[in-house]
């Protein structure tokens, strides 16, 4: 079972998660968050991360040529799209990084998910709410039980300390991960290493 740690914007932070071995670190490019590192990503140099740790950039909505530019600018392994990006799109960044496919899920599963497939490393499903992501509010995890695509997929939204045994079993067909952020903080964007600490070790369990 894969763990993605998102929303990391501090950079003595950033090295005591990267400690922690975690499979992904996610970083925010968008600005409405208070986890936005645009204008902070200098300070936090992914070439300190263990190798092993993959880096993602979440962009909402961003050009192909942005994305591609983040990738060449700051080094990242991978761009998680969270917004209405096409599979056209999603295709032509792969060329460059890996490609994480963000969806919203309310009360049923997104009808596109196979125009997409094959187009993307993973997909993500994160909870629908007012917010592109980061609502921090779960949802109905069954509803993904029709998903029979080949494509891996990582679950998001609302996942706190206490998951880790729940999501270890879930019954569910391509889950590779989970993916982490505000109910491990100590305040938006600073995690805390404690119960990332013990999440993990009780997920790879």
């Amino acid at each position: 079972m894969q763990i993605k740690v998102c929303g990391i914007t501090d950079q003595k932070n950033m090295m005591a998660v990267g400690e922690l071995l975690p499979d992904m670190m996610g970083f925010i490019f968008y600005r409405p968050s208070p986890r936005d590192v645009s204008s902070r990503m200098d300070h936090l140099p992914l070439k300190d991360l263990p190798s092993s740790v993959i880096s993602v950039a979440l962009t909402v909505n961003r050009s192909t040529e942005g994305n591609i530019r983040l990738v060449r600018q700051f080094g990242f392994d991978a761009i998680q799209l969270h917004g209405k990006e096409s599979p056209e799109q999603c295709f032509e960044i792969r060329k460059h990084a890996m490609v994480i496919k963000t969806f919203s899920v309310g009360s049923v599963l997104p009808g596109s998910l196979e125009d997409y497939c094959g187009a993307c490393d993973y997909l993500l499903f994160d909870t629908a709410g007012e917010k592109p992501g980061g609502n921090s509010i779960s949802f109905d995890h069954s509803l993904l039980n029709p998903y029979n695509g080949p494509t891996p997929f990582f679950i998001a939204g609302g996942i706190g300390p206490e998951d880790a045994e729940k999501i270890r079993d879930m019954p569910l067909k391509h889950l590779s991960g989970a993916d982490v952020n505000s109910r491990f903080e100590v305040h938006p964007g600073y995690k805390n290493i404690q119960l990332l600490q013990r999440f993990i070790e009780e997920l790879r369990t």
